[in-house]
């Protein structure tokens, strides 16, 4: 475990002096706030150089409309402050689940539903960097002509850049999967989408993109009346659209409220991590995983059981995938029996289907009446970032921790606070932790609703700092020269002592260059610098005084 004793947040002049990130999680970073807004269910995904691209329903006089905004890697709003209109055509006073993804080159891809035909169908949009509408100012509507409402678009972004959606289709007596097939340019080659169905009825669609330009689409099947038996299948198609076969994930059911998250696992297969029911206690739900390689063949019928036992209810909202060789890590929220108090907890499981850390899981957060959650998460070099929400009512917070692939927290103190301002929140969600910095996105009612936004750097700080020529460590041993930032100059005042050990940390945690010197009282030592990529590192110093860390931007 990592231990930080001091440290300062410095960048770029160019960089602070333009920076909206803030380190005050009071505030956060506001995407579409104020009094009077009714900004809800944000959805975010990676953009170019850093930045992010998120969407958001805007409530207007006239109806909800599709605003989206993105940030650049400090923070700041590219486009119009209230957000970039997408779509104002007529929405239904009720708003439904939809899509964000970023597509090969750097664009974004939403797809929603409106009721620009007369009932709620799905339209999908295609938003360049420099808020170009690239399928064109009214987007590329999807339209299955069996149905009488499509509800619930996924996205899957192929290697070719060509796009796959999957949705809800239904009419009046019958609910079914369409899947249809975008072109870059947005061109729809087939007249008709490809249909889910059967003697039952389809749902929740995900799209899983696979190497040879095809994808798999997994999709629930509802058996009987409300609230259904919910058996999860996945089928498998080529690059030309065909059906290469359809393979059932687990004969573990899910409830009819339960959206699974599958996630790619970079060999044309996929992870699911998933709340069912405990196999003792039918009236306890648990939390399970399963793998689907590329052939379609799983670990076992079931699953892999992440966590046992019938003193809890165990709940997961997905995991995320690590690395081929250490697979992926569950967030696990558990609970007593009557879910009046609750903890977290964490799971690993290797390619193999084979549970990692004890059988429980690894507790990270004790049962307590703040009823953690966790609520999305991001790989990083050595385990992953777990965002997570807590308190009551009016009274929720966010905060995150980074977890080695041992199941040990990484930070001292363990979590870093990403919201303490008392509201209500919702739809939090991260990006993936791009050059030292992940991006969280979330809804709140501190002010009207609102969307807010705010940075996390892998040392679990936040915010940027005004970069000045020299700052001083709070014990005052060791000041940072910044300038000229090629080759800064570590100062060692009067009360130091050394010898001392350099290390130089990437922001993704790996060690970039280690050095010993024997500075003492007032010595001036330049950073061997050279051949280092530009960025963010941490300076840490060990020495017979103390250890001292303090942040460098490298240009």
């Amino acid at each position: 475990m990592r231990t930080l004793s001091a440290l300062l947040l410095l960048a770029s002049p160019f960089a602070a002096s333009h920076a909206q990130w803030t380190n005050n999680t009071l505030l956060n970073t506001s995407v579409r706030s104020g009094s009077g807004v009714d900004a809800v269910t944000p959805l975010m995904t990676d953009g170019p150089d850093g930045s992010t691209y998120m969407s958001w329903f805007d409530g207007q006089p006239g109806g909800y409309q599709l605003r989206m905004q993105r940030l650049d890697v400090d923070g700041i709003a590219l486009w119009d402050a209230a957000g970039l209109v997408v779509s104002d055509h007529p929405q239904n006073s009720a708003l439904f689940r939809y899509d964000l993804k970023s597509d090969n080159q750097g664009n974004a891809i939403v797809a929603f539903q409106d009721e620009r035909s007369g009932h709620l169908d799905i339209v999908a949009y295609k938003v360049g960097p420099a808020g170009e509408m690239l399928w064109g100012a009214d987007g590329v509507p999807l339209t299955d002509p069996a149905s009488t409402q499509g509800l619930a678009p996924a996205i899957g972004v192929l290697a070719s850049n060509e796009v796959v959606i999957g949705w809800n289709a239904s009419d009046n007596t019958d609910k079914w999967v369409a899947v249809q097939h975008l072109l870059a340019d947005g061109s729809v080659p087939f007249a008709t989408p490809y249909q889910i169905t059967g003697p039952d009825k389809y749902s929740r669609p995900k799209v899983i993109p696979t190497s040879d330009n095809g994808a798999f689409v997994q999709f629930v099947e509802e058996v009987g009346n409300f609230p259904f038996t919910c058996t999860m299948y996945a089928q498998r198609f080529d690059d030309q659209g065909n059906v290469l076969g359809t393979f059932q994930l687990s004969t573990k059911t899910i409830s009819a409220f339960y959206f699974p998250e599958p996630v790619p696992d970079g060999q044309d297969g996929f992870y699911m991590a998933f709340t069912t029911s405990n196999p003792d206690n039918q009236a306890l739900s648990d939390v399970y995983v399963q793998h689907m390689d590329a052939m379609g063949a799983t670990w076992s019928g079931t699953g892999v059981e992440a966590a046992v036992g019938t003193s809890s209810q165990r709940f997961t909202p997905g995991c995320v995938f690590i690395s081929e060789a250490l697979g992926v890590m569950i967030p696990i929220q558990f609970t007593n029996t009557s879910q009046s108090e609750g903890g977290m907890s964490l799971q690993r499981v290797d390619a193999n289907g084979t549970v990692q850390w004890d059988a429980n899981g690894m507790e990270v957060l004790p049962l307590s009446a703040d009823l953690p959650s966790p609520d999305d998460a991001a790989a990083t070099s050595d385990g992953a970032i777990i965002i997570y929400s807590s308190g009551g009512f009016g009274n929720e917070h966010l905060s995150a921790m980074r977890v080695g692939t041992d199941g040990f927290t990484v930070w001292t103190p363990y979590n870093t606070a990403l919201c303490s301002a008392n509201s209500n929140k919702d739809d939090a969600s991260c990006g993936t932790f791009v050059n030292g910095q992940l991006v969280v996105v979330w809804d709140d009612d501190r002010s009207g609703n609102g969307v807010f936004a705010q940075n996390l750097f892998g040392d679990g700080t936040t915010g940027l700092a005004t970069a000045v020529d020299e700052v001083a460590a709070p014990a005052g041993d060791v000041r940072l020269l910044l300038n000229p930032s090629e080759h800064p100059m570590l100062i060692f005042d009067r009360t130091s002592s050394g010898p001392w050990t350099i290390t130089l940390v990437d922001m993704r945690g790996g060690v970039a260059r280690t050095e010993r010197i024997s500075a003492n009282h007032e010595a001036q030592v330049a950073l061997r610098a050279e051949g280092l990529a530009a960025g963010l590192y941490v300076i840490r110093m060990d020495g017979p005084s103390g250890t001292f860390t303090l942040r460098w931007a490298k240009e």
